[in-house]
């Protein structure tokens, strides 16, 4: 994600969990980002328009903002990019689906997110002490809800990197 910040692309805006593809190596490869120009106006993996919670399924990694604005650029911000990441972390740890939260549709989630619940995120409860802290507190500040407090990804690897000790 570092290098596509950097690049010319400069954003993902759809970063999600099946948008990260591991090898043979275990090393993870992000895939689908700059495809927001071919995807705008086309009927997204054929469902249904009417589907709310379809459409609300595929908000679920997206940032807040991104949600509640109705002109958020297609292509997402780095900033959206960051939170996102956090609800795979979550994801990885607390080996749940984003938000973790079986009792809720999709769509009653992204309501939450609509009505600027900045409360409203992943519980932490259902993560456990499993894991590292670095890797908590690294997912709670790509939460928040300021996306300028949100770290960029020089700085989230370099949170990080205690994950990699030993390998």
């Amino acid at each position: 994600m570092q290098f596509l910040h950097d690049s010319p692309i400069k954003t993902h805006g759809n970063l999600k969990s099946t948008n990260c593809l591991v090898d043979s190596r275990w090393v993870v490869k992000i895939a689908d980002f700059g495809l927001h120009q071919l995807k705008q106006g086309a009927d997204y993996l054929g469902e249904d328009a009417t589907d709310l919670d379809a459409q609300c399924e595929r908000l679920l990694w997206r940032a807040p903002e991104l949600v509640r604005d109705p002109n958020s650029p297609p292509e997402g911000t780095q900033k959206g990019d960051v939170y996102s990441f956090g609800i795979v972390l979550y994801e990885i740890l607390g080996r749940r689906g984003p938000y973790g939260r079986p009792d809720l549709t999709s769509s009653e989630i992204i309501k939450h997110v609509m009505q600027r619940d900045h409360r409203f995120r992943p519980s932490l409860s259902q993560v456990g002490s499993e894991g590292l802290p670095c890797v908590r507190e690294c997912m709670v500040e790509c939460w928040a809800e300021d996306p300028d407090i949100r770290p960029d990804f020089k700085t989230i690897r370099a949170h990080l990197r205690p994950m990699r000790k030993g390998l």
